[in-house]
């Protein structure tokens, strides 16, 4: 029977609160005295608003305390002291007000906040790296893109310690490279106030016209997405190139994307170098979800002595990361590294539509150690690793990655990698080697735990709108 008054119901009062919000954890940040908190989204007959954050202090405390709300479905918490343990419980609420029951608590003890350039801080190749530790502070004080107190200002020299004005945060429009000409530098975007500083048109760049080490980069983004869509450019978020006089250089907990070529490029030469949990989000020519050819990170030339660990690589189909030893356009060139080109470990990988993952050809060596491999939609989990070596039963199972010709063989150690779906062939298949390339020693879990620990911690936190719309299509392990 037809309903009389159809909108009978219509003004009727909701009662009905959110589901529960889920799978509560918190992280300490392993850089600053942080806390990072994420949960799974409450669901609710009209929809959720927002969720109540609220924490205690102790391990075994019980008098929480409402300290934030978000509409997000993750929290970071920066009004803690390090060496103290913390608990939090997050609920939902609805725009009627309705509350949902609260949380499983997570806890999580803060570490301290790290000192501006310990070399004790970093781990792998780059581990000795100095930066500007005892050196001279420079402090930038504005966003112009050159001039004094600014950031470009502040790298002309050598000796120098930069930190951002605890008021100063936001964009800074460069209109060339920020070439960094002088050795012995830290630049500490963790210094700047919420929410960071951001790179905008230009990269970070160091050469051989001006020869540097023991530079450490942290806290910082590079979007070039407004940039010009040049190639011949070299404009790279992070570009390091010819010389054996570039090392002892560190990039950490960085945010990069949007470059014409690839997002990371190294190039002849250079050695001795950490990329630790960073976002490298992808160049331009593409999309998410595939389509173009877009690029995160290319070692080649020579490069060697790289570790490469906890990084979030996500929305390029290819160099994710590729380790070349001679020139992947020179199919001629039959050399071998003489010593580990880079140390690949504890990496979330995502592998795009049209994409692939990790690569060792033209006679790189790798190790390829407890990463976790996952695909955005669309993406051929296959595709996840590989090593163009003649040896392996398929070598040129997919022509575009392993050309014949194609140089010296690429050697990869792989070790305890895992997927998020099951491949057809093992990504173990990829193996060449009996025992790991020697490289220094790196904190290492297991490729879950991981992959966890970067979805919570990697890149400039919190999260800008790039990032967060990178994260829509990743799913925490």
């Amino acid at each position: 029977m037809t309903n009389p008054n159809p909108n009978k119901n219509k003004n009727r009062p909701d009662y009905t609160p959110p589901t529960i919000p889920g799978n509560l954890s918190a992280f300490a940040s392993t850089s600053m005295s942080q806390i990072n908190l994420s949960w799974t989204q409450s669901t609710d007959n009209v929809g959720v608003q927002d969720y109540l954050i609220e924490r205690c202090t102790g391990a075994s405390c019980t008098n929480f305390a409402q300290i934030a709300v978000t509409s997000s479905t993750s929290y970071q918490d920066t009004t803690v002291s390090a060496g103290v343990t913390y608990r939090y419980q997050v609920r939902a609420r609805d725009g009627s007000g309705n509350l949902s029951s609260y949380s499983a608590i997570a806890q999580a003890t803060a570490t301290a906040n790290a000192p501006a350039s310990p070399s004790s801080l970093y781990e792998g190749f780059g581990a000795s790296t100095i930066g500007g530790q005892g050196q001279t502070v420079y402090t930038v004080t504005n966003r112009n893109p050159i001039g004094p107190g600014s950031l470009y200002d502040a790298v002309q020299v050598s000796n120098r310690n930069i930190v951002f004005h605890s008021t100063l945060s936001g964009t800074i429009p460069l209109t060339s490279k920020l070439k960094i000409r002088g050795s012995n530098i830290t630049i500490d975007g963790l210094t700047a106030a919420s929410p960071g500083i951001t790179l905008a048109n230009w990269g970070i760049q160091m050469d051989s016209s001006d020869p540097v080490h023991d530079v450490i980069i942290r806290g910082i983004r590079v979007r070039l997405e407004s940039a010009p869509n040049d190639e011949a450019s070299d404009n790279d978020c992070i570009g390091i190139s010819y010389g054996t006089n570039i090392y002892n250089i560190v990039v950490d907990h960085c945010s990069l994307s949007g470059s014409p070529d690839e997002v990371v490029g190294l190039a002849v030469d250079i050695h001795d170098m950490t990329f630790s949990w960073n976002i490298f989000g992808g160049s331009q020519g593409g999309t998410l979800l595939g389509g173009g050819f877009t690029k995160n990170f290319l070692a080649h030339v020579r490069a060697k002595r790289l570790s490469i660990h906890h990084n979030l690589f996500i929305s390029a189909t290819d160099r994710n990361p590729w380790a070349v030893w001679g020139s992947p356009n020179d199919f001629s060139d039959s050399s071998v590294a003489p010593e580990i080109t880079a140390d690949v470990r504890n990496n979330f990988i995502l592998v795009q539509n049209g994409g692939w993952g990790t690569k060792s050809s033209h006679g790189a060596k790798i190790n390829s150690v407890n990463n976790y491999y996952a695909t955005t939609p669309g993406g051929n989990i296959n595709n996840a690793l590989f090593a163009c070596d003649a040896s392996l039963p398929n070598p040129s199972s997919n022509a575009a990655v392993c050309a014949v010709p194609r140089g010296a063989d690429g050697k990869a150690y792989v070790n305890g990698n895992v997927t998020a779906t099951a491949p057809a062939v093992s990504i173990q298949a990829w193996n060449t080697e009996a025992s790991p390339f020697p490289a220094p020693t790196v904190t290492t879990t297991d490729a879950v735990t991981a992959a966890q620990q970067v979805y919570d911690t990697a890149g400039v936190r919190p999260l800008d709108s790039k990032d967060t719309s990178l994260f829509v299509y990743i799913v925490r392990p």
